[in-house]
Formats: C-alpha cells, sequence, structure tokens
C-alpha cells in the first residue's frame, strides 16, 4: 500500500513539473491537480477568489460556489437587489442576507462580480428611480458575507451623472484592488460620442466613486466591440464582426494595428500584460490549445493541449484543464508586482 501511495506521489509530481515547463513563459510557479466531485448538472465557474480558494460563476442568477481546496460543491448563493419595509434605498446583498431583511414585490437579481475570500464579496445591482427615469442607477456592494446589519455592506451608489443604461450593466466590470480599493469598468460607444473606456475607483470607506473616461480613436461601427483592456500597457482589443477580424488599439500612442494569427472560435485575451489565447473545453486537436503572442504580435507560440477555465481578478490563480488527459490544474502565478 504504501509503495502505491509513493508511486502515484510520484506520478502526480511528474505531471506536476510537465504543466509548469509547459506554462514557464507565463511565469508559473506551482501547480496542483483538482479532482472535482459534482453532481451532474452543476457547471463549473469562470472565476476563482484572489486568495484561490473557491470557484464561481459570474451572469447566472445562482452561482454554485466551488471548493478549490477538495473539490466540492459548498453551497449555491443568490446576489439580489430590493427595498425593505424599513429601509427605503435600494440594497444589494446575498440571498443569505436578505433572509434575514424583510422585502417588497421589487426584490431582483444582482450579480457577483468578485470574490476576494468565502466572506468577502462583491456585488453589482442596478434600479430605476421612477418609471419616468429610462436610464438606471448602478450600487457596487462590498460585501462581509456574515453582516447581518441594515444594511448589511458597504454600499456604493453610482450618482445620476455616472448613470448607465440597463444594458451597460451586463457589461460592467469590477474588481477588488489592494488596500480595499475596488474599480470598474465599462467599454461604451455610440455613433456621436465614439468609444470610450470609462473606469470607476472607489476608495477604502468612501461613498461614491471616481470616474476617468477614455475616449478610444477607434472607428464607430454596427459590428465592432472592445472586448479586452489592458491596464499594464493600456491596450485594448476589439473585434470585427463581419469579416471576423479582431484589431488592438494603443491608448496612449492612439495607434490601431491587426491581431493576425487568430484561429475561428478563438478570441485573444489580455493576462498579467500578455495577449493569449485558449480554445474550449474538448479541443484537442494539434496546434488547438493556449497561445502566447509575441510583444508585437507577429508572432505566436504554442504552450500546450490547455483550456483555460478560470482565473482570479488579481491575477495569480488560473484553473486549466489539461486536453490530452482531462484532467484540472490549478496554477500559481505569484502575486503580480504592484497588485
Amino acid at each position: 500500500m504504501l509503495n502505491i501511495l509513493i508511486i502515484g506521489s510520484l506520478l502526480n509530481s511528474s505531471r506536476s513539473n510537465d504543466i509548469l515547463s509547459d506554462l514557464a513563459p507565463l511565469g508559473a510557479r506551482t501547480s496542483r491537480e483538482i479532482k472535482f466531485h459534482l453532481d451532474s448538472g452543476i457547471l463549473l465557474g469562470n472565476k476563482i477568489s484572489q486568495d484561490g480558494t473557491t470557484m464561481f460563476q459570474t451572469n447566472v442568477l445562482r452561482p454554485p460556489l466551488i471548493s478549490l481546496i477538495d473539490g466540492k460543491l459548498m453551497w449555491e448563493e443568490r446576489m439580489r437587489i430590493g427595498i425593505t419595509s424599513n429601509y427605503k434605498s435600494w440594497i444589494v446583498g446575498t440571498m443569505s442576507q436578505w433572509g434575514h431583511m424583510p422585502h417588497g414585490p421589487e426584490l431582483r437579481d444582482a450579480e457577483l462580480a468578485d470574490m476576494a475570500s468565502r466572506d468577502h464579496w462583491l456585488g453589482l445591482g442596478s434600479f430605476r428611480k421612477s418609471k419616468s427615469y429610462g436610464r438606471h442607477e448602478v450600487i457596487v456592494a462590498d460585501i462581509d458575507t456574515k453582516s447581518r446589519k441594515l444594511p448589511p455592506n458597504r454600499q456604493v451608489v453610482f450618482s445620476r451623472d455616472d448613470a448607465l443604461s440597463n444594458a451597460a450593466v451586463s457589461g460592467f466590470y469590477g474588481h477588488f484592488l489592494p488596500n480595499g480599493l475596488i474599480q470598474y469598468h465599462v467599454f461604451s460607444k455610440s455613433p456621436s460620442l465614439g468609444t470610450s473606456l470609462d473606469t470607476w475607483t472607489i476608495s477604502k470607506a468612501a461613498n461614491s466613486a471616481i470616474r476617468k473616461s477614455t475616449k478610444l480613436a477607434i472607428k464607430w461601427t454596427e459590428n465592432s466591440y472592445a472586448t479586452d483592456y489592458d491596464p499594464v500597457h493600456g491596450r485594448v482589443i476589439v473585434k470585427i464582426e463581419k469579416p471576423r477580424r479582431y484589431l488592438e488599439y494603443n491608448v496612449q500612442a492612439r495607434t490601431t494595428s491587426d491581431i493576425p494569427n487568430v484561429p475561428k472560435n478563438v478570441g485573444p485575451h489580455y493576462w498579467r500584460g500578455m495577449m493569449l489565447q485558449a480554445s474550449g473545453i474538448g479541443s484537442s486537436s494539434p496546434g488547438y490549445g493556449l497561445d502566447i503572442f509575441s510583444q508585437d504580435r507577429k508572432t505566436v507560440k504554442h504552450l500546450g493541449p490547455y483550456s483555460w477555465i478560470a482565473h482570479s481578478s488579481n491575477d495569480r490563480f488560473v484553473l486549466f484543464r489539461k486536453e490530452t488527459d482531462e484532467s484540472y490544474w490549478l496554477v500559481d502565478f505569484g502575486m503580480v508586482p504592484g497588485r
């Protein structure tokens, strides 16, 4: 029995070393295999908590919270926004918190945007002040899951000047920054104003957000839109639907260039200042998997048959699936300088 355990440990160590070797160009430090134990119908998430312990899903009504310690489902939570009978402002909180608050008919779904740990979450909800006011305002909630106060969480309500249309909320991306800061960004475009990158930063214990708007010199078309932003180098990926192609816009230089070598059904994205592209689950054909672009975007290096499953907003943890044996690996890349 002892020999079997030793052999198994050596084999797993060898597989882990192979993962680290393949992902060395990305700066991989450690890797650990995750064996999931989930019932049928429970989907893996697309985000990882910043401490690497929990996986969750954004843009779903009841995200499953999956442990990355033992690969088991912990529970399913639901983010809600509503008004209580004794507190006349909108509140964003977890369904568990709403179980301790009386609510009226206005209770609606909100979003779990980020997770620092199992007890510290970031929520996002939108509401309309009145029927005559067509635009939705946004609440960012700094959630203490153990809190049962009224309201249970620190909230920042965006002013009327910062109000967004309801359609824009789905593209409103938020994450925790160091030292208690919170940041959100959204791409917006219109025929009259063109394309802009709007960024809001919320300081620790603040009750308002500071907005910075950067107008992008990207030609407005109905079938083109910005898909990702690189805060390290100030670059933006723009997707053109018809004919399908990708462009990269440099915010400081205000220049646009083509992104070549993007296979069908694969889209590039930024991570730690690098541009990567990864195929989805099941793409084990030769040439598919995880690629890294050179800084000038002229060449692409294939790293291996890995599907990108989920990552943490602090760019430290990524969950990969190795398609050759369908195994899952949590890779720790260490803290990003300045994060």
